[in-house]
């Protein structure tokens, strides 16, 4: 780890995942940042600590710095939204799947309960059918918790690009902000990475 020069320059540390590290760097760099240092998360195998650094006196740094604040805050809701996860379809499936059986055993129960000659075949019927009852509805709530599911895929990722576009409409204002050296810089390392977003547009 090379000697910090706090005089000279600002420093910032990110945990990134690894999957997107190099697509968030490249917002970073097109902020000013350079990367000094890349270490492997100490608890997490798929994150990385990503040290980055920038000219203390930089050009233009009150406006970079409330472009970062946006950027990072887009950032933040990206994560959120590029989730797998499909949290409201899985609790409800949860929570309608247990209903369902809960339907099914009261009907096993009510079925087989009582044995006596007239009030067995009613309970019987009753039985039987509050179990078919829980049977139809799992069926139901299963294909409309898959509907719902994917219903959240589609959301999460119509959010997700509408995040990235705005992104990239951020850094394309950042970018005429540095100056050419950075420029060339930011420019360099998002077409080595094949990760382009406009700054050189």
């Amino acid at each position: 780890m090379e000697k910090r020069d706090y005089k000279n320059y600002d420093y910032l540390g990110v945990t990134l995942k690894k999957d997107i590290a190099e697509y968030l760097e490249s917002f970073y760099l097109a902020l000013g940042y350079e990367i000094i240092e890349v270490e492997e998360h100490s608890r997490y195998a798929n994150e990385v600590n990503v040290t980055f650094r920038r000219p203390h006196k930089i050009r233009n740094k009150d406006k970079l710095q409330l472009l970062q604040i946006h950027v990072e805050t887009l950032l933040n809701s990206l994560g959120k939204y590029s989730e797998t996860r499909r949290t409201y379809s899985v609790v409800f499936g949860i929570l309608t799947g247990l209903a369902s059986a809960a339907l099914i055993v009261l009907g096993l129960i009510i079925a087989f309960a009582f044995s006596e000659p007239i009030l067995g075949d009613v309970s019987f019927t009753w039985g039987v059918a509050t179990s078919i009852t829980g049977g139809v509805c799992f069926v139901i709530f299963t294909l409309l918790t898959l509907f719902l599911g994917n219903r959240e895929g589609e959301f999460r990722k119509i959010k997700s690009d509408e995040i990235r576009e705005e992104l990239g409409i951020v850094i394309k204002t950042a970018f005429p902000l540095l100056d050419n050296e950075d420029k060339a810089n930011a420019a360099q390392y998002a077409e080595n990475k094949g990760l382009k977003r406009g700054l050189d547009e």
